[in-house]
């Protein structure tokens, strides 16, 4: 069994890992992660973990930016020291937390109930959980330059962006096209994920500027837009996004 524990406090490391032992899981393998870029990197590139303990607030930032940015199926065992709404979340979502210092009861507790997830139930119940726990602060209108004039777009009028060398490309519903100096990482961060997805690291789109969904090859989705995006460039859904992708557009 392989288990990824996200912790940048050692004590909280080391109690965890004799916790596990004590546990019965001696005999599986841990990782250990410090940080948000570190996690990152390691879920790219390695195979899927069994069960991630995950730390809620870790040195260089809030943890949910890690889903943000890759896609996790495993079951989330979250560690926490949130208050009581937050908490009600977790229960909710069926993801289980543990609050700090970590109490042998009620680590049995959790491992028992993470057994209980499928791959695409975690991954929802992330998404789910950092919808509610998240400040609803996302724009609303966004403002773009037409020559010499600044036109303000309200949200529900976008239909993509899709990023070529070091611009950004903005469709309309109606077909009007504009470059941003943003990048998607940014616009994907400011905009509701409920209506805006990050198709691949080129393209972000809008709900409602979605046609048909067709499955492509290896795994990939291929993605009528209304507008298109060009006759030669098609809009896919990468392989590693299909299943948070069919998730998402089904919510």
């Amino acid at each position: 069994m392989l288990i990824l524990i996200v912790e940048d406090e050692p004590l909280a490391a080391r109690r965890m890992h004799r916790l596990l032992q004590e546990a019965g899981y001696g005999e599986a393998r841990l990782i250990f992660t410090e940080s948000i870029d570190e996690t990152v990197q390691w879920l790219n590139s390695n195979p899927p973990p069994d069960l991630i303990f995950q730390d809620i607030e870790l040195a260089d930032g809030s943890c949910f930016s890690i889903y943000e940015r890759v896609t996790v199926s495993s079951p989330v065992i979250f560690t926490t020291a949130y208050h009581e709404h937050a908490l009600r979340a977790f229960e909710l979502n069926s993801i289980d937390y543990l609050l700090k210092p970590i109490e042998p009861e009620n680590l049995h507790r959790a491992l028992e109930k993470h057994r209980r997830f499928s791959g695409q139930s975690a991954q929802l119940a992330i998404q789910s959980l950092i919808e509610q726990l998240q400040p609803n602060t996302f724009r609303r209108r966004l403002l773009v330059n037409k020559g010499d004039e600044l036109i303000s777009l309200a949200c529900e009028e976008l239909a993509w962006f899709r990023a070529e060398d070091k611009m950004v490309q903005l469709c309309t519903l109606d077909n009007k096209r504009f470059w941003l100096s943003q990048s998607l990482d940014e616009l994907q961060r400011e905009l509701d994920p409920t209506q805006f997805f990050r198709c691949s690291r080129s393209l972000l789109v809008q709900r409602e500027a979605i046609g048909k969904v067709a499955l492509h090859f290896q795994g990939k989705l291929k993605l009528e837009l209304n507008p298109p995006l060009d006759q030669q460039s098609a809009a896919t859904v990468s392989r590693e996004r299909a299943v948070q992708f069919k998730l998402w557009l089904g919510s």
